[in-house]
């Protein structure tokens, strides 16, 4: 799968993603400002640098989003 941009496409949301600040790679979820939230953000769940579950990267931190890979079969 690509990187997609998020300056230029942000996923839908509510959607698990693989997530990237161009450092380290993280698993999230989008939340979009439809949610609730202010701005629209990333909610990660696993990754380094993550010292909390569920810490919140606005979605400026987060450069770059792919969807998850399909399960093998």
């Amino acid at each position: 799968m690509k990187w997609i941009e998020t300056k230029k496409q942000l996923p839908s949301n509510f959607t698990e993603v693989l997530c990237t600040d161009g450092k380290h790679v993280y698993y999230g979820e989008y939340t979009s400002p439809k949610s609730g939230f202010n701005d629209s953000k990333f909610i990660l769940c696993k990754g380094v640098g993550i010292t909390e579950p569920f810490d919140y990267y606005h979605s400026k931190v987060i450069t770059h989003w792919q969807p998850l890979p399909k399960a093998p079969k």
